[in-house]
């Protein structure tokens, strides 16, 4: 099958030749330890086959996952304690109310409630604010409540309907007289009033004055009755305006919140399955990456759960993978999918002043969002100083940036984990990241709009100063200095100032070596060489050295073009290690080197950079076809030098040796890893996987019209070093390879 990579999935060909429920599927996995010893081990593995009795066609007209409040309990998931707790209706009707974020689950709790209750014969009269609330006469919303109650406590039974409604006239208290005939009539009779987004009606019945105490006056009145009760639902703010009011202090508060992961597990995982049950199968791991994204919020689980179900019917494919629940991620984030009216209740919930000051409270906090946002674009670490400067710099001062921070925080929007602070929903992130800044400026007046957008372009340009700065840091390339002009000529082929940003990046870290590095670790390859022809030849040292020159060692290159960058390295090895230019030679005149020289110890090959080592591989071959026999009969070890490369490469170089006659050792002075490569999920160069997807799309797109079999460099290298005289083909294609409408940085050739 290949090589296994760290936290890989291995894809692999079949023929189905017959149907069957199962196939085994049989193999072997080798590796080696730190230690070097070789291990395998054999496993067994059933590959149990997907269900046939599904119909596909039917279900692409389905909808399982509803972003409508539930009302039925056996589809209510969840939150059973709750609503047990609230069930439970003695002889006194409880008050209470609830409150959280919005799209947690608070409609759908208590319309699950209000048909529960119907069986205990107790009356559950839901309402919701945009029903009665009034915002131009508090006093005529108080009528409009007034009246709801009284008609549906007529309506629910023919005993009550005789009874006057009375004229409120702007006064809620009057609903008292109603409510006591109802009570001589019938004494047993119980009422629980749930008044929805109670923390949005009219600020004149919410705070302080005397409409308000008044109209709060009369809920707590109502609620000391035995036979009447009240739940109050709202946001985050709804705990903060009761707490103004000591008429509330025998309300149960109950704050909802997303699933926990330590008590709510169960149910997280039943909110994902059981609308699916008879069609998907979602493996734990694919029901983890979802909280992980969501970190437990039922609506935006919800919104990728409608993803991945229409995913998963078009695919016509009923086994849930972390891959698919990737996909339908990216898909529920699409703008086409989402937008920020879904996230709005992140900016605008919670806001404890009066209307006045909301707008511009929520105006600060879309202002440090879009902070966090534009720092996480460009890579940069978001601790606390750095939001608050971006935010400066988005018209903040300090003071509102470091309070709207420390309030996401307290709000639970925002965690800090060892300084650094993110978003905890990891969904809303992603969005900021993918499309959101852009869609939260519009939601600014458009002057403003205009004003942050071009503040947010800015910031992303690259400036004329840091050009200077990467410059200075590299020597030229090819004998001509590469100069400011340069760069923003090879930045400016990039459609927007996003996209340069993302190659000034790429540029930024570039490994670019210098005349004097190369040196330096010729140097150091020598001292190598030196130890490998001692393991095989204890004489070696002492014999050598009285010499005043290396003798020896044969120098050589794995090219049979003398301009390529080997023969010019095996030139820099032989000067710099005082080794005999006698025994300097190109690959074709080394069997009459051997031939012509007594005493070799060694040949010693010189390369600059391996990526995938096939090419150090098949110019090697020839070498030994021609020498295979010379070279055991002399004992002659053959070392492959190399400045740079991938460990990767090292591995395949080592298996191909393992199977030659000839003693040959490969050695890298700068080994490179997958953290080396550009898009590996460990990059070290784009570590944000949201910014280096994006870099991947523009850097593919445009590598694929500049080299379409390997758009990412040679082998999907990935690679980012530049010696001073050539750039391997390893390395992105933008970089070096150049077209009538390309014109790279690196030119190869």
């Amino acid at each position: 099958m290949g090589v296994v990579k760290r936290s890989s999935i291995i894809e692999f060909q079949y023929k189905g030749i017959q149907a069957t429920d199962s196939i085994i599927l049989i193999g072997e996995i080798q590796w080696k330890n730190f230690n070097k010893e070789s291990c395998k081990q054999n496993f067994e593995i059933e590959l149990v086959g997907q269900r046939n009795d599904i119909d596909w066609t039917e279900l692409e007209t389905e909808e399982p996952y509803d972003l409508e409040p539930v009302t039925d309990e056996n589809e209510f998931i969840g939150r059973k304690k709750i609503i047990n707790s609230l069930s439970k209706i003695g002889k006194k009707v409880a008050s209470s109310y609830i409150f959280g974020q919005r799209r947690v689950g608070k409609t759908s709790i208590v319309k699950t409630l209000q048909s529960k209750i119907k069986i205990q014969n107790i009356l559950a009269i839901y309402i919701e604010a945009g029903d009665w609330d009034n915002a131009t006469s508090p006093h005529k919303s108080m009528d409009d409540l007034g009246r709801k109650i009284c008609n549906k406590i007529k309506r629910y039974n023919r005993k009550f309907s005789s009874i006057e409604i009375p004229d409120f006239s702007g006064s809620f208290n009057r609903i008292t007289e109603f409510l006591d005939e109802v009570t001589e009539i019938d004494s047993s009779f119980q009422t629980l009033i749930i008044l929805d987004e109670f923390d949005r009606i009219s600020s004149d019945l919410l705070y302080q004055g005397q409409i308000a105490q008044s109209f709060m006056l009369s809920i707590r009145s109502i609620s000391n009755r035995e036979q009447f009760g009240f739940i109050l639902v709202g946001g985050e703010k709804l705990e903060y305006i009761l707490s103004q009011w000591q008429e509330f202090n025998k309300f149960k508060p109950i704050r909802v919140d997303y699933f926990d992961k330590e008590s709510e597990w169960e149910d997280f995982k039943n909110l994902i399955r059981n609308p699916v049950k008879e069609i998907l199968e979602i493996t734990d791991i694919a029901v983890d990456y979802i909280y992980k994204q969501t970190s437990g919020n039922p609506y935006f689980t919800k919104k990728i759960c409608i993803e991945l179900f229409h995913l998963m019917v078009s695919k016509r494919d009923n086994h849930v993978t972390e891959i698919e629940v990737k996909l339908a991620t990216d898909l529920a984030g699409h703008p086409n999918n989402i937008g920020a009216t879904d996230f709005s209740h992140f900016w605008k919930d919670g806001i404890k002043e009066k209307e006045k000051k909301e707008d511009e409270i929520s105006i600060n906090r879309r202002k440090v969002l879009l902070s966090i946002g534009q720092l996480l674009i460009s890579g940069y670490k978001t601790n606390k100083q750095a939001i608050i400067d971006k935010s400066m710099v988005n018209g903040l001062t300090e003071f509102q940036a470091e309070k709207t921070i420390e309030e996401f925080v307290q709000r639970k929007i925002i965690e800090v984990d060892n300084d650094c602070y993110h978003l905890i929903v990891k969904f809303f992130e992603n969005w900021l990241i993918n499309n959101g800044l852009y869609q939260i400026i519009t939601t600014f007046q458009e002057e403003q709009s205009i004003i942050l957008r071009k503040k947010y372009e800015e910031q992303l340009r690259v400036k004329h100063d840091e050009i200077n700065h990467l410059i200075q840091n590299w020597n030229s390339y090819k004998g001509k200095e590469i100069t400011t002009d340069c760069v923003r000529e090879w930045l400016s082929q990039f459609e927007s100032i996003e996209n340069q940003r993302y190659a000034f990046k790429l540029l930024e870290n570039i490994k670019f070596y210098t005349n004097n590095e190369i040196r330096e670790r010729t140097e150091e390859l020598f001292i190598e060489v030196k130890k490998e022809i001692r393991k095989s030849n204890e004489q070696y040292l002492s014999v050598k050295a009285s010499e005043r020159k290396t003798s020896g060692i044969i120098v050589s290159y794995l090219d049979n073009n003398p301009v390529k960058s080997g023969a010019e390295y095996a030139k820099i090895f032989v000067e710099k290690n005082n080794i005999y230019k006698g025994y300097s030679t190109t690959p074709e005149k080394i069997s009459k080197k051997i031939s012509e020289s007594e005493n070799i110890d060694a040949i010693v090959f010189i390369d600059d950079f391996i990526g995938t080592g096939n090419s150090i591989i098949e110019n090697l071959k020839p070498i030994l076809q021609q020498n295979e026999e010379l070279l055991v009969e002399k004992g002659i070890l053959i070392i492959i030098g190399v400045i740079t490369g991938f460990l990767e490469a090292k591995h395949k170089v080592i298996e191909f040796i393992k199977k030659q006659k000839v003693n040959i050792s490969i050695k890298i002075m700068v080994p490179l890893d997958n953290k080396d490569k550009c898009f590996d999920d460990y990059s070290l160069i784009y570590p944000q996987r949201i910014e280096r997807d994006k870099a991947l799309m523009v850097f593919r797109n445009i590598g694929t019209k500049l080299e379409r079999k390997n758009p990412l460099g040679y082998g999907d290298c990935q690679a980012t070093v530049i010696f001073p005289n050539t750039c391997p083909n390893n390395t992105l294609p933008i970089l070096w390879k150049e077209t009538k409408d390309w014109k790279p940085i690196f030119k190869r050739g």
